[in-house]
């Protein structure tokens, strides 16, 4: 873990994780990781299901893999649009599509399950069905914007 030389965030450079598309078969299976992670987090199953002759793909999420300023630009609406052209790419590669998720990425799973009801199944890990304390995302977002000004005040 490290700081980044221009920046007060934190980056830890085993966790940047990009968008990937990974031929095999015609069967897919598109992974959505989960909020404030990158791809890293779902490479593992991923590479297992490659591996085992599946296409594999899995969009980084805008504004994930880059620092809460930025990931608090963005809307769940963003990453649903990110992951809805991923699986269109998907589906011009295969025949048979499943959609999997970690934590948010579940629900994003499911929503794309139901926009697009031609998938064959979901995979659900983990599911953030309920957050307990989401009030506490406001008090981040308020020190995070608090923060930045504070940063852009001092140029």
């Amino acid at each position: 873990m490290k700081l980044h030389n221009s920046s007060p965030w934190i980056i830890n450079p085993h966790l940047n994780g990009k968008s990937f598309f990974w031929p095999g078969g015609e069967t897919g299976v598109l992974l959505i990781h989960g909020f404030t992670a990158t791809t890293v987090e779902v490479q593992p199953l991923a590479r297992f299901l490659n591996q085992n002759g599946l296409t594999v793909a899995a969009p980084l999420l805008p504004g994930h893999g880059t620092n809460p300023i930025e990931t608090n630009r963005t809307h769940w609406k963003d990453w649903f649009d990110s992951a809805a052209t991923t699986l269109q790419s998907l589906r011009k590669a295969c025949r048979i599509v499943f959609v999997g998720g970690e934590s948010m990425g579940g629900l994003l799973a499911l929503l794309l399950a139901y926009q697009f009801p031609n998938i064959q199944g979901v995979l659900l890990y983990a599911p953030a069905y309920r957050v307990p304390g989401l009030w506490r995302a406001l008090v981040i977002i308020i020190c995070a914007d608090f923060s930045q000004n504070v940063h852009q005040g001092s140029k």
